[in-house]
């Protein structure tokens, strides 16, 4: 009996000890359940429906339509400056004089030697007509006066490079030059700008480039006139996108007619690129990203679904997804690292806040 007893016991002993272990591994499965079916809060917002075109936003330089710095050609001593710092010039005037009594002495001497070798040939000519003169004297002296005529145009040449010219007409800049100063081939006088039209150099991301075009007009702003926009044009695309950057370099012009512009200003540039052109936006909070791509939780039912998207234009704390929800389905902005695929949820803000469910400018339909 005492035998029995013992046996009893230890049976029930391992069968309560096996039924608590039972109950120990069935917890933690119960409770996963009822914490999967028990519904996360999150923030959502409606996803809406916008038309509006593409603007962009640049910076760029300006630059002159004509630039050059005047330089000297030849070693020569100045003896006359013929214009003042920041004037303006019409093309041809003459800014500055070297002195040049030394070529224009070898000018003299090379035209006395053509004038002596044009004697020369016609002397042979008129002896050729009555034949006291072979004809390979008279080609010796022709070429004799070629070449003294190549002589003096190669002087009257260099000549010139003593007189330094405007090539065009624009604004000169500062000079260092005195009379009397010794220049030398390279030497720089003074800058000369034809700012007449400015040109604005800006770079465009390549996502925009079926929208560009020459022609397109923009709006230009400058920190020196905080009040003043400045209209332009498109003149020029790049023929290549920058592989780095992945932008567009576009040249732009403005009308300067007044001056008011001088080359290299930093200016900030505005531009709409195209017609208006509906897209789903939603707040750029809801998007988010895995290895496998970018992805949103919509509510459909109560449970958030996730679905796969594509990100395109941006407007504010807005973003266009495509293909994404329909528009006012619920999307969730706050909460959706939580989620998964099926999961119940609780929406705290349907409306967000301002800055996440507000259209640009206020306007829904903008």
């Amino acid at each position: 009996m005492i035998l029995a007893l013992l046996l009893l016991a230890i049976a029930g002993g391992g069968w309560y000890m096996l039924q608590t272990r039972l109950d120990d591994g069935a917890a933690p499965k119960v409770a996963d359940k009822t914490r999967q079916s028990r519904p996360v809060v999150v923030d959502a917002a409606p996803a809406r429906r916008l038309a509006f075109a593409e603007r962009v936003s640049a910076i760029g330089t300006t630059a002159a339509r004509q630039a050059v710095i005047l330089r000297a050609k030849v070693t020569g001593i100045v003896t006359d400056i013929l214009f003042r710092e920041g004037e303006k010039v019409p093309a041809g005037k003459i800014l500055l004089k070297l002195d040049d009594r030394e070529v224009l002495s070898e000018l003299a001497e090379a035209e006395a030697r053509l004038r002596n070798a044009r004697q020369l040939l016609e002397r042979a000519l008129k002896l050729k007509r009555s034949r006291n003169i072979p004809q390979a004297r008279v080609d010796e002296l022709a070429a004799q006066e070629a070449i003294e005529k190549a002589a003096m145009e190669r002087i009257r040449t260099r000549l010139r490079d003593y007189t330094i010219r405007a090539p065009f007409a624009g604004r000169l800049g500062l000079s260092e030059i005195g009379h009397g100063a010794l220049l030398r081939p390279g030497d720089a006088i003074t800058t000369l700008d034809d700012a007449g039209t400015v040109k604005l150099r800006f770079d465009v991301p390549e996502t925009l480039l079926a929208g560009l075009r020459t022609g397109l007009n923009f709006t230009a702003r400058s920190v020196a006139y905080p009040d003043k926009r400045f209209s332009g044009t498109i003149a020029a695309i790049d023929s290549r996108i920058d592989p780095v950057t992945r932008a567009i370099a576009v040249l732009g012009e403005i009308d300067n007619r007044d001056g008011v512009l001088r080359p290299g200003m930093f200016m900030s540039v505005e531009m709409t690129l195209g017609e208006k052109r509906p897209g789903i936006f939603v707040p750029e909070t809801a998007v988010l990203l895995s290895t496998g791509g970018t992805y949103l939780f919509v509510i459909r039912d109560g449970r958030a679904r996730r679905i796969a998207v594509r990100t395109g234009r941006r407007r504010g704390h807005l973003v266009e997804v495509s293909p994404g929800p329909k528009e006012g389905e619920m999307v969730v902005t706050a909460g959706g690292d939580r989620l998964r695929d099926g999961r119940p949820v609780t929406i705290r803000r349907p409306e967000g806040d301002a800055a996440t469910t507000a259209a640009p400018n206020g306007k829904s339909g903008q």
